[in-house]
């Protein structure tokens, strides 16, 4: 392949080599590897994602990158990605990352990504209305998890409370960009935080059920699902996100009193 146009290299990637290559590594995930095989594998991953960069795929140079753990890199592709974006998208791109990493368990890698992400996402602005308003919260939202569930078990610190105020101030505006989220926030908390989902958020239809019982009825869980007026996204009201953060911090640090 090294022959090849980088575009015509990733087609070949993505429809022969991608596939076979996944299937080894979830069988060998569960059998183990020898050394040799295992830096054959990586040798072979690292040239995948060479070539992915190459031709501009960045969704698939991203993922080979967080397989080898390369999170500086992988933080690299989404910022190359989020180009080829509306710049007020652009925070989207990173918040999704990690809440799609703490979904899965990968709280260590998360924090990571948070780090890398911070150096392409700091000047920018963070404050007022506008498009990237909203895309901003979601990115608010995934620094302020992250930062919880990276944090070392305390006795004053009550993570699931924590949580449970994130997504009841986040909830809407999480479903505003993109109800996936909320979806995906719901599986960090299962994930990270013990969090115990009625058996009605587990039934694919309890969403349509619910908009339909709200069209005759006043309140019930998707009543207050309103998107923003124009202008008026980012972080929700009543919640900074110095201020929880804070929170967090103090509750970490404090000594329980005798």
């Amino acid at each position: 392949m090294i022959s090849l146009k980088p575009s015509d290299a990733a087609g070949i990637v993505n429809k022969v080599c991608g596939p076979v290559h996944m299937i080894v590594l979830k069988e060998t995930s569960k059998s183990g590897v020898s050394a040799p095989l295992a830096a054959r594998m990586e040798l072979l991953e690292r040239n995948f994602a060479s070539i992915f960069e190459a031709s501009l795929d960045w969704f698939n140079a991203y993922k080979c990158n967080l397989r080898l753990n390369n999170i500086e890199r992988a933080a690299n592709n989404l910022d190359s990605w989020s180009k080829e974006g509306y710049l007020s998208e652009r925070p989207l791109f990173f918040g999704r990352a990690v809440l799609e990493l703490l979904s899965t368990g990968s709280i260590e890698k998360a924090a990571e990504l948070v780090k890398h992400s911070n150096a392409y996402l700091n000047n920018e602005p963070t404050e007022g209305g506008g498009p990237s308003a909203s895309a901003y919260a979601v990115w608010h939202l995934a620094l302020i998890a992250s930062g919880l569930a990276v944090m070392e078990p305390k006795p004053r610190v009550d993570k699931y409370r924590i949580f449970s105020i994130l997504n009841e101030r986040y909830r809407n505006i999480l479903g505003t960009v993109d109800y996936r989220l909320v979806t995906l926030f719901d599986k960090i908390g299962e994930t990270c935080f013990n969090v115990v989902r009625p058996e009605s958020q587990h039934n694919p239809f309890s969403f349509l059920q619910s908009m339909l019982a709200n069209t005759s009825s006043k309140g019930g869980a998707y009543s207050d699902f309103v998107p923003p007026k124009p202008g008026q996204g980012g972080l929700p009201a009543g919640l900074d996100m110095n201020m929880m953060l804070n929170m967090i911090n103090s509750m970490q640090n404090t000594k329980p009193k005798k």
